[in-house]
């Protein structure tokens, strides 16, 4: 694999692959994030970066000069460090080992060469790519078996907005309610402590569905994105940006 990217975007890319953010713990909210490891392909004029596990995938495209197409699998935080003391564009080449060059700089990382949630991105992520990101009103995507009844689109700073409020209960879960004629985010720790929000979304289209998940899935997202949510009852929520997607397991109440 061989080809030139530009450093800072791959840096960026790489950093919200992690999601760092809070996350849902016995004891309520806890800093973390989703993985280190992270898995690139690249082909056609394009980088795609995957990370996540069996409940949570990850991806971010990337435009590069490809010459020859490949993968990988190594660790985000140590690629990340190098990049940062790169500008500009850099030269990716891998063999047993990926070696990054500019200006006479050269670094070198090994590769992961076992990595099971490889499974689970192989499985899943084909199924995620094949998601438009332009949404059709008339004929809404599947996942697997899941055949999506709903979908709406929120601007990435709404997505934000609303979850960093709900965040505040302490819970981190939040419950999705697409509703007729309404959308309604909310976490609710007791009947004490809640937190509701009624967000207008750009578009909506199809028929009411109401799931509940977890995660700093909003953290994943660039500002002044358009998000299209997919929404199914209890099923995994999909979530489509130009440049990014995910897909999230619903969360399962005890």
């Amino acid at each position: 694999m061989k080809l030139n990217v530009n450093a800072n975007e791959l840096k960026d890319a790489l950093e919200n692959l992690q999601v760092k953010g809070k996350y849902n713990s016995r004891g309520g909210l806890k800093s973390g994030s989703l993985e280190d490891i992270f898995y690139m392909s690249a082909k056609d004029g394009k980088i795609n970066l995957w990370s996540g596990n069996n409940t949570f995938i990850v991806n971010i495209s990337l435009e590069a000069e490809v010459e020859s197409s490949g993968g990988y699998i190594g660790k985000s935080d140590g690629f990340i460090s190098f990049l940062k003391r790169f500008d500009g564009d850099v030269r990716l080449e891998f063999d047993d080992y990926m070696i990054i060059k500019s200006e006479g700089r050269q670094a070198s990382l090994p590769r992961i060469t076992e990595w099971p949630q490889m499974n689970a991105i192989t499985r899943m992520g084909e199924r995620l790519s094949d998601i438009p990101y332009a949404l059709d009103p008339e004929k809404l995507p599947s996942f697997g078996k899941a055949n999506f009844e709903g979908a709406f689109v929120l601007t990435s700073n709404q997505f934000s907005d609303v979850i960093t409020s709900c965040e505040l209960v302490k819970e981190g879960i939040y419950k999705i309610e697409f509703k007729k004629d309404s959308l309604v985010f909310s976490s609710q720790m007791s009947t004490e402590s809640k937190f509701s929000q009624t967000v207008e979304p750009a578009f909506r289209t199809g028929d009411p569905a109401t799931l509940e998940y977890s995660g700093p899935l909003h953290k994943f997202f660039k500002k002044d994105q358009l998000l299209t949510f997919y929404v199914l009852d209890d099923a995994p929520l999909v979530i489509i940006a130009d440049d990014r997607r995910l897909v999230k397991a619903p969360h399962q109440g005890v």
